[in-house]
């Protein structure tokens, strides 16, 4: 999968969990990655090898969260949340 393509997934899981307690570990240890997916998103950048690798690595770590198989080449944003879709997610 392209980068930006990682990164619109990042984003939307991001803006569909963000304040879940469980993902907080997540949207710490991705302060990085999360910043630079919401900018290439909304192409106010172009990327270079160091932030695709950030992406990355920001893309994998979702992946293993949400146990998702990080091989797996999605088309869309909406084939990956639908493999998602049916995690049990508490909000407290």
């Amino acid at each position: 999968m392209d980068s930006k393509l990682k990164a619109d997934i990042i984003v939307r899981f991001a803006t569909d969990n963000i304040g879940i307690d469980e993902y907080e570990d997540f949207f710490a240890y991705n302060d990085l990655g999360l910043p630079i997916a919401f900018a290439l998103h909304h192409e106010l950048c172009t990327i270079t090898e160091k932030g695709v690798e950030v992406i990355n690595e920001t893309y994998l770590d979702l992946c293993s969260y949400v146990d998702i198989d990080d091989d797996y080449e999605y088309k869309s944003v909406d084939d990956f949340m639908s493999d998602i879709g049916d995690l049990d997610i508490d909000e407290e």
